[in-house]
């Protein structure tokens, strides 16, 4: 057994971990109590300082929110950063998704886009939410939860950037562009964590950004979805059946 204070070598980390988890102890456990005993050490050392939490590839990712998350339970000034991941890793790496040929982009009620100086600044205009998004995770206690911006972007159109916050904050960004005349959405870097469930909501009605050049109530509607796990792994759904509130049975509600 090591003395207090010896620093393990990476191989040597790995093989105590493989140790704990046959013992019986989950994984979720070990990722827990790393990430608590790091944020009692920047307490201890540096708190009320701001921090800023950089949560690179692998496991160690899902150990840095657990640390913002105890930082911030604490009052602490947090900030994240996700990097981009490596391959071979869990989780998901990236999602795009394509909307059905019959939902098409509006622009005339692009009414104001967020600018890269207004975003790096945390002051969005309001006319600039298209809408709202919230997502669990277990590894969190509570929703993460917030708007939904249209960002400036490199491309032709606007970026759609989700900026969830709670116990840490935690921003996605969502290329749109045409694919067949169809729209598609692509994040291209999602966070290397477990996610229990993720909803984006966009506003509707007659100024809303998507509309229906046919009723979709009418027949069965799909889209395609396209999935990259962090493994390198793909899952692919051509024809997404899409579950439409609106719809019962065929007629509009």
């Amino acid at each position: 057994m090591r003395g207090r204070g010896e620093i393990f070598s990476i191989a040597q980390m790995a093989e105590a971990d493989a140790a704990a988890i046959a013992s019986g102890i989950p994984g979720s456990a070990l990722m827990e109590n790393a990430g608590a005993a790091v944020a009692e050490a920047i307490r201890a050392r540096f708190v009320p300082l701001p921090v800023v939490v950089l949560c690179g590839p692998g496991n160690n990712g899902g150990d840095g929110l657990i640390c913002a998350r105890h930082l911030a339970d604490w009052g602490a000034d947090v900030r994240v950063y996700l990097l981009k991941p490596r391959d071979g890793d869990a989780n998901l790496r990236r999602a795009a998704f394509i909307l059905p040929r019959a939902t098409i982009l509006d622009q005339s009620h692009i009414r104001t886009i967020c600018t890269r100086v207004q975003l790096a600044a945390n002051n969005c205009p309001k006319n600039a939410i298209y809408g709202h998004a919230r997502a669990t995770s277990p590894l969190l206690d509570g929703v993460l939860k917030g708007p939904v911006y249209l960002t400036s972007s490199s491309h032709e159109l606007p970026d759609l950037l989700v900026d969830l916050h709670g116990q840490v904050p935690v921003r996605l960004r969502g290329v749109i562009s045409g694919k067949n005349a169809r729209l598609k959405t692509v994040f291209e870097k999602t966070p290397d964590v477990a996610v229990d469930k993720f909803i984006l909501t966009m506003k509707g009605g007659n100024r809303g950004l998507l509309i229906n050049s046919r009723n979709l109530c009418a027949r069965q509607t799909t889209g395609f979805l396209n999935l990259l796990a962090q493994n390198s792994r793909r899952m692919r759904t051509k024809n997404l059946r899409l579950n439409i509130p609106a719809c019962r049975g065929g007629k509009q509600r």
